[in-house]
């Protein structure tokens, strides 16, 4: 069980705000925390993506099964 609460974006919608920190978990997931105080638990596949956008707008989506993530526009 986690110390912490956890919300997954529902299928077909996206997370988003500006990174600030990117936190394994384990059981293949690595938590995600915004600037905003929310977090979001996502495949460990993006962590490397994600641990290069810390201090950016980002935006993480999974769709038809695929996690992706990147760096908003400014």
């Amino acid at each position: 069980m986690f110390a912490f609460q956890y919300h997954n974006p529902p299928p077909g919608r996206s997370a988003g705000g500006i990174l600030e920190r990117v936190q394994p978990v384990g059981c293949g997931l690595v938590q995600v925390f915004f600037t905003s105080g929310k977090s979001h638990s996502v495949d460990e596949s993006l962590n490397e993506q994600l641990s290069r956008l810390i201090g950016q707008q980002i935006a993480i989506f999974r769709y038809c099964g695929h996690w992706g993530a990147g760096a908003m526009p400014a």
